[in-house]
């Protein structure tokens, strides 16, 4: 897999389940992370963070087109709050 740098076309996002909660976290943009129950949902809040995020990330955030790269199994950080699992 290749780095996508910001404001590129894709931005990419892995998906880590634990039993009831779901983070998604955008690879390429440290600490965007979000969590929902459901994977849709998870990704749904992300983006709809994207804002927030952004006046972190700087001027040049420019995050593309969602893509699922990997799921992961939580080791149950998920349902307390944090993502702990390894990335795809």
């Amino acid at each position: 897999m290749t780095h996508q740098p910001p404001g590129s076309a894709t931005t990419r996002i892995s998906l880590e389940s634990g039993k009831t909660w779901v983070f998604a976290t955008a690879l390429d943009f440290p600490g965007w992370c979000r969590r929902a129950k459901g994977e849709e949902p998870a990704i749904d809040v992300l983006l709809d963070y994207a804002g927030r995020y952004a006046r972190v990330a700087g001027p040049d955030f420019a995050p593309g087109e969602v893509r699922v790269i990997g799921r992961v199994a939580s080791d149950m950080s998920a349902d307390f709050g944090a993502p702990g699992g390894p990335g795809p």
